[in-house]
């Protein structure tokens, strides 16, 4: 599960070395105008009280550097040392990798994705919930954009909304879209992104959850916002039914590497009542939502479809058919 040797961090401030408090990585992918729009956000932090030392690392998982020149204009002017590396090996597991090892020793790293912008608070508000609770991953909420207005039955269904929770909730699992991890983790556990997950997605998901399994805590912070922009290739229903299957079919193959043969053997009968409940809402929710009901309920079965496929060895790698397109952040909560 080796990834490819990036290249070295280049014109790195010399307090990239050492010292830090946070390095703040970014994985990306012929998305510039995502990513110069991310590191203006970045930009802009700002810190209640004294601010941490911190860097950012930039891995262009694109072998001919498309990245770069966006790097080079942006670390003029930058409050921070921004360090810059490539991953050739097509893959988000590979990429994040990457980043960890490129990440100068530090008491945090925390992840953001190149189709986002932080709020100028977002790091500051992940330390703070960190500092209070003592949490080895901090997570916080991914408030939806677009890059053009979407179509209505998106915005009246809600389809791009995701879950909020009080500051404090301790929960299960975390994706890298929004995240704060204790840099010992990064280190401490194999990969730590596991190969295995390169091009199906799921693997921060499933190395959040071996970091609980290995006695670490996972604690919500809900003032720590980011904002994504999904461009018009995603406000299709094509792709809410293709992501809900994704998600269920990754969830499940993580449930059957790490958990108990017992929770495993009630994946099937969650599949199935996902599928069943589905077509059933399927009436009800059309007569609530409109169209964006029937999708709603298709979702479900989706899911129900994709954990049943990962359960009987089925075989589906979502990044394998987007090698060369942008990358995204694999496990939307």
């Amino acid at each position: 599960m080796n990834a490819t040797t990036a290249n070295p961090p280049e014109n790195a401030h010399p307090s990239a070395t050492s010292g830090l408090d946070v390095a703040v990585c970014i994985i990306t992918l012929k998305r510039p105008h995502g990513l110069s729009r991310l590191l203006n956000s970045l930009q802009a932090l700002t810190f209640e009280d004294a601010s941490p030392a911190w860097c950012v690392v930039v891995v262009d998982n694109d072998a001919q550097g498309s990245a770069q020149s966006i790097v080079e204009e942006a670390r003029e002017g930058f409050p921070v040392p921004i360090i810059y590396g490539q991953e050739p090996l097509k893959g988000i597991a590979a990429a994040r990798n990457t980043a960890v090892r490129l990440a100068p020793a530090c008491r945090f790293i925390a992840f953001i994705d190149d189709d986002e912008v932080a709020d100028p608070r977002w790091l500051d508000q992940l330390l703070r919930t960190q500092k209070t609770y003592q949490a080895d991953i901090v997570t916080g909420p991914v408030l939806p954009d677009f890059e053009s207005p979407p179509p209505r039955w998106i915005v009246r269904g809600k389809l791009f909304d995701r879950r909020r929770l009080p500051t404090g909730t301790q929960i299960h699992y975390a994706a890298t879209h929004n995240t704060l991890v204790k840099y010992e983790w990064t280190q401490k556990l194999e990969g730590p992104f596991d190969m295995r997950f390169n091009l199906t997605g799921g693997s921060d998901s499933q190395f959040t959850r071996r970091v609980i399994q290995n006695g670490g805590k996972i604690i919500w912070a809900d003032e720590a916002l980011v904002t994504e922009y999904n461009p018009p290739s995603r406000t299709t229903a094509a792709w809410l039914l293709q992501r809900a299957f994704r998600i269920a079919f990754t969830t499940t193959l993580i449930e059957k590497q790490l958990y108990p043969l017992g929770i495993v053997l009630l994946r099937p009968v969650k599949a199935v009542y996902h599928i069943l409940l589905g077509i059933a809402l399927i009436l009800p929710l059309f007569v609530y939502y409109g169209y964006a009901g029937i999708i709603k309920a298709l979702q479900r079965v989706a899911r129900g479809v994709g954990a049943l496929f990962a359960l009987f060895g089925g075989h589906y790698e979502e990044y394998a058919q987007k090698a060369s397109s942008p990358a995204n952040s694999d496990t939307p909560s």
